[in-house]
């Protein structure tokens, strides 16, 4: 859809971001509480926050640090319309944005997009002591950050140091609910013309501990104390060497590895036993980037990179069904999945019209999966009579490239008045070279999307925002093409799915006060062409062959519409020693489908928030008291067996006591205590494993 089909000067909205949301103990008792200087998310240029046309929040080294978590996730949980999602893996969980599947979350390290061609989207698999600073925005983002950003951005800066610096750390950490540790250490410096940094990480959760009781949102009769299995395993490494040419560039190679085992929970079922294990996922990445900053210059910033990935996964799903003495099976699938990426970019900033930033910007990329399967099914039809064993190899090469460009630019109508003006286009293909399923086909689309902000900074304290952004996203490899297996079923492509397309309405009011912090967002989204999956016959495509390993069997489709409304609210009030804070966020959402049906039951909570007070009880200690709780969800679906299931999750709320302590006889040590769940609630929140009972997390730093 051109730009010009959307009506772009129908809706206005504000961002809600600000750097409030997560960890309120950033700010010291002596000072304000404050919003961060400058973001660059936003508009992909530096500008300062109260100017920012975007919904963004920004989370520091310092935040991270001051809260144990367990993982990356954990980190931003708490920002107003932030939602975790793990499917029932715990060690591999992604973010929701304003509802969005993770699908529709763009997630950025160093700018460098990390590609996930799954139906669950891209986990957060990185350590979370390599980060420097987290910058989130939430609503549709796709001119300045490209395709998935529907929902928004997670784009994540790695650690550096100043010239002349050098830091060495180690930390630890224990983690009660999984009986988990963590281990990591690294080191970092800078000269005058060189910088580097090398970080290592090591993480062992085990099962997730629950208040004992059955499982919250199944129909499993069973009694539990913990999750069995649920466990993962992490392994990281992450590297950077820059080269400072002069005072304005800079050269740099970046490089990541991280490896994984994670287990999945799936409840009992009745006369079936079910088992998902992912005993790889290995992820490798290196980046070539330049930089040049120069504010006299014509162009003021100039930012390029070239970047290659690969990610490699195992996945085991086990189904064995008992019907004795009818018949009993019992299929076990193995799948080889590879993933290749290699791409470019390139950002230039200037200022051709007066005192007005122009970015420019250009993207390639190419992703090439290439997936092996391996379904053994062993069949007693009575169950009595001799063993049948059928082996159904499966391959599949598919590829999906793209290039974008995109213009955005800054109109400064007043001192105090600005607007933003942006427009993307993209060219598509998805192309299935080889398969042992399907017939060879090419899928190719085009298109063109804009957004446009009012930002009025009305004094030196406050402002008003206004915008209006669409966002697009293009069906993946998985969707479009694959036969993949999991929880009980076999999930198929549809090659003729088309891309989805939302439009994003904001309007706002943010303050930055002495004692004063408040964000407030209130938006619409309206989706086209949602995915979504349907039941249907194991005949019902030409493209389809005979379910394998399950006569369960889904279909990628699009439904027709998805409108969303919301509200975000963050609010801080810094007294001498105390600060009370609200971070609250509330949305619903509708879907239409092509057949007539219209649901509010889409799995978004009412609600979902956290509310506390902070005492900055000597210069050595800070504690956090706070509440986390969430509202009631709905959603129509399928369980395990594929008949339709209504989901449902109740409203909760749980107790909390943080503290964070770095004592002035040995200032390099610092301690960070959780206190979680004190009350031992029993809740789920959607498409996340049941929450852990009463649990206690520390970590210990030291830096030198």
């Amino acid at each position: 859809m051109l730009m010009s089909k959307t009506p772009l000067a129908v809706a206005v909205m504000l961002c809600a971001a600000g750097g409030l949301g997560v960890s309120p103990a950033a700010w010291s008792a002596q000072g304000s509480a404050e919003l961060p200087a400058m973001v660059v998310s936003a508009t992909g240029y530096k500008q300062e926050t109260l100017r920012a046309p975007a919904s963004i929040t920004v989370v520091d080294q310092e935040q991270i640090q001051r809260k144990p978590v367990a993982d990356l996730a954990e980190v931003l949980r708490d920002i107003p319309g932030v939602a975790i999602v793990d499917s029932g893996v715990a060690g591999m969980k992604r973010i929701s944005l304003r509802g969005e599947s993770s699908r529709r979350v763009l997630v950025k390290v160093n700018g460098q997009p990390i590609p996930d061609h799954s139906s669950y989207g891209s986990p957060l698999l990185l350590d979370v002591n390599m980060i420097e600073r987290i910058e989130v925005v939430r609503g549709s983002a796709s001119v300045v950050h490209g395709s998935n950003a529907i929902g928004g951005v997670v784009n994540i800066t790695t650690r550096r140091t100043a010239a002349g610096d050098t830091e060495a750390f180690v930390g630890a950490g224990y983690y009660s609910a999984t009986r988990g540790h963590r281990l990591n250490g690294g080191i970092l410096g800078a000269t005058d013309r060189f910088d580097w940094r090398l970080q290592a990480s090591k993480a062992d959760f085990g099962d997730r501990r629950i208040p004992r009781g059955t499982a919250k949102g199944t129909d499993d009769p069973n009694k539990y104390s913990r999750l069995k299995p649920s466990g993962s395993e992490q392994k990281s490494l992450s590297a950077e060497l820059g080269w400072t040419l002069d005072e304005r560039q800079r050269i740099a190679w970046q490089g990541d590895y991280f490896k994984q085992e994670a287990e999945a929970w799936l409840p009992a079922q009745e006369n079936m036993e079910m088992g998902l294990d992912f005993p790889k996922r290995d992820s490798l990445r290196n980046a070539l980037t330049y930089t040049f900053e120069d504010d006299s210059a014509l162009f003021h910033s100039i930012d390029g990179r070239i970047f290659h990935q690969t990610g490699k996964r195992v996945m085991d799903n086990t189904i064995n069904i008992d019907m004795a003495p009818i018949m009993t099976r019992n299929t076990f699938t193995r799948s080889h999945d590879k993933l290749t990426t290699h791409g470019l970019q390139f950002t230039a900033a200037s200022r051709l019209f007066a005192d007005n930033n122009t970015v420019f910007g250009f993207e390639y990329q190419k992703d090439k999966l290439d997936v092996d399967k391996l379904a053994t099914r062993i069949a007693r039809v009575p169950a009595a009579m001799p063993p049948v064993t059928t082996l159904t190899p499966s391959s599949q090469l598919s590829e999906q490239a793209f290039w974008s460009a995109f213009v955005q630019q800054q109109i400064k109508l007043t001192d105090s008045l600005e607007a933003n003006l942006g427009a993307r286009y993209y060219d598509i293909e998805s192309r299935l070279k080889k398969s042992t399923d399907r017939g060879k086909t090419k899928k190719t689309d085009d298109q063109l999307v804009g957004s446009a902000s009012l930002v009025w900074q009305y004094n030196e304290l406050s402002s008003l925002r206004a915008n209006i952004a669409q966002g697009y996203t293009y069906p993946s490899l998985t969707q479009q093409f694959s036969a993949t297996p999991g929880n009980g079923a076999m999930n198929y492509g549809n090659p003729d799915l088309k891309a989805e397309k939302a439009t994003t309405y904001e309007v706002g009011w943010r303050m930055e006060g002495e004692q004063l912090t408040a964000d407030l967002a209130l938006y619409h989204s309206k989706a086209k062409n949602f995915i979504d999956k349907v039941r249907i016959s194991s005949t019902a495509d030409d493209y389809l062959t005979a379910c394998a390993t399950t006569d369960i069997c889904f279909q990628w489709f699009n439904a027709n519409k998805a409108s969303t409304t919301g509200v975000e609210l963050m609010l801080a009030y810094q007294l001498e020693s105390w600060r009370p804070y609200v971070n609250m966020g509330a949305q619903k959402r509708r879907l239409e489908y092509g057949t007539g049906l219209k649901t509010w039951d889409s799995g978004l909570p009412k609600f979902q928030g956290r509310a506390g007070v902070e005492w900055y009880a000597t210069q050595e200690l800070e504690l956090d008291f706070y509440v986390r709780g969430g509202g009631k969800s709905r959603r129509d679906d399928y369980d395990s067996k594929g008949d339709p299931d209504r989901q449902r999750t109740s409203s909760y709320a749980e107790l909390n006591v943080g503290a964070y302590y770095q004592p002035a006889w040995l200032p390099n040590l610092s301690v960070a205590v959780l206190a979680q769940n004190l009350a031992n609630r029993r809740y789920r929140n959607p498409d996340e494993l049941q929450a852990a009972g009463r649990a206690l997390d520390v970590e210990l730093r030291w830096s030198f």
